[in-house]
């Protein structure tokens, strides 16, 4: 994990979502050690061939969860069905909850097989 990925992590204040944040981040890394990670609008941000994958943002009372508008949209009802709130691009994991593992890795992994032939970092809203 680089500097400014540490640095991120340690400037959330409250310990336990501090260390809520560190385990999803842990766990993306060791289920998904091929992803790259990087910082990137100002969030830890997976990357797989240069293509965007997911990232996750820490605010006050939950960790916000960045895919693509397609694969939100395409995973819709498995979000409602884990209760997050969601929006055009995210949901929303609760520190007061635990988080979907199943959920999160139904993402990743789609991202990854879908976007494998990719070569942009977004996809293009035709591909959706």
């Amino acid at each position: 994990m680089n500097a400014e990925i540490l640095e991120y992590i340690d400037n959330i204040s409250n310990a336990e979502n501090r260390k809520k944040f560190k385990s999803i981040i842990d766990w993306t890394m060791t289920n998904y050690p091929k992803l790259d990670m990087r910082m990137a609008w100002n969030q830890p941000t997976f990357t797989d061939h240069g293509t965007f994958i997911v990232s996750y943002k820490s605010t006050i009372d939950h960790i916000s969860v960045t895919s693509e508008v397609y694969t939100i949209q395409k995973f819709t009802k498995e979000i409602r069905n884990s209760g997050y709130k969601y929006g055009k691009m995210t949901y929303q994991i609760p520190y007061s909850e635990n988080f979907d593992s199943k959920l999160l890795q139904t993402l990743i992994d789609f991202n990854i097989s879908d976007k494998r032939d990719t070569t942009r970092f977004w996809r293009k809203n035709s591909d959706a």
